[in-house]
């Protein structure tokens, strides 16, 4: 048995809190940014991801959400499966509560990551991929359908 301190205990649990897969942040009333870390996520991981999704998309309406890859590590061919699966199921909703998807891919790594997603299993709502975070923005509010209300 291996006795730690309480202070050793937080540092540990904080260091797993920081292991997410992703960081969901709101950025405007309608406009979500959906970070993805650097760690190539578990099963456990990516279905927690898609339970927060399936919230995000429940609980809001005309919503746009920008997916940042530019930090992403790869995803297994099964966590690709239960996404398409998982997008099949849920494409009503997401039709009738979102608007807009815009995909951040910097690089050879989300290239390819979203590339997979997408033969998988399209995105069942109007989509753009750009390079940069600062692209996603402009495209998000040349839109015109973020709202103005923060």
């Amino acid at each position: 048995m291996i006795l730690i301190s309480y202070a050793d205990y937080r540092y540990v649990i904080e260091m797993i809190k920081d292991d997410r897969f992703v960081e969901i942040v709101r950025k405007r009333n309608n406009l979500w940014i959906i970070r993805f870390k650097s760690v190539e996520p578990s099963q456990l991981q990516f279905e927690e991801f898609l339970n927060q999704l399936y919230s995000l998309y429940s609980q809001n309406s005309q919503l746009i959400l920008i997916f940042d890859g530019s930090k992403a590590r790869y995803i297994h061919t099964r966590l690709r499966h239960i996404y398409a699966k998982w997008i099949e199921r849920y494409e009503d909703m997401i039709k009738s509560t979102c608007l807009l998807h815009i995909y951040v891919s910097n690089n050879l790594v989300t290239n390819y990551i979203f590339r997979e997603l997408f033969l998988a299993k399209a995105p069942p709502v109007l989509y753009n991929t750009v390079r940069n975070m600062d692209e996603a923005l402009r495209k998000a509010f040349e839109s015109g359908k973020v709202s103005r209300s923060s």
